[in-house]
C-alpha cells in the first residue's frame, strides 16, 4: 500500500531515513552520521501537500520504502520539481516497489499546473 506520509509516521520515517543514509551512503546528499531533528521532521510530515510530500509504501504496517518530491518555491523555478530520498529495503527490492512509488508520485504530479520539469 502507498500512501502520503504524516507525523503519525514519524518513528518509521526516522527509522528508514537514518537506515537509507547507511546503507548507501553514496547516493545520498546528507551525511549518514547528521542528526534528523525529530521536531523540525514532525512538522515538515506534518505540513505536507501537493507540492510537497513524502510518499511510503507500507507491507504489513511496516513502512519498506519512500520517495520524497518538492516543488520549487521560488516563482521563477516553480515550473520545477525534484524526487528525492528514494530508497527501498534490501530485503524487498526487486519487487516493483521503487517504480510503483515513482508512479504514484508521477501521477500526484501531473495534476500540478504549470510543472514542466520531472527531475530524478
Amino acid at each position: 500500500m502507498i500512501r502520503t506520509l504524516d507525523e503519525n509516521d514519524l518513528d518509521a520515517f526516522i527509522r528508514i531515513r537514518r537506515d537509507s543514509l547507511n546503507q548507501d551512503p553514496r547516493l545520498f546528499g546528507a551525511s549518514p552520521n547528521a542528526p534528523i531533528p525529530r521536531e523540525e521532521t514532525r512538522m515538515q510530515l506534518k505540513a505536507h501537500s501537493k507540492e510537497n510530500f513524502i510518499l511510503g509504501y507500507f507491507e504489513r504496517r511496516e513502512l519498506v520504502g519512500m520517495l520524497g518530491f518538492v516543488r520549487h518555491k521560488n516563482e521563477k523555478k516553480r515550473h520545477k520539481g525534484y524526487v528525492w530520498g528514494v530508497f527501498v529495503y534490501d530485503v524487498h527490492r526487486g519487487k516493483g516497489i521503487g517504480s510503483k512509488l515513482l508512479q504514484e508520485c508521477i501521477d500526484r504530479v501531473v495534476a500540478l499546473l504549470k510543472l514542466r520539469q520531472f527531475i530524478i
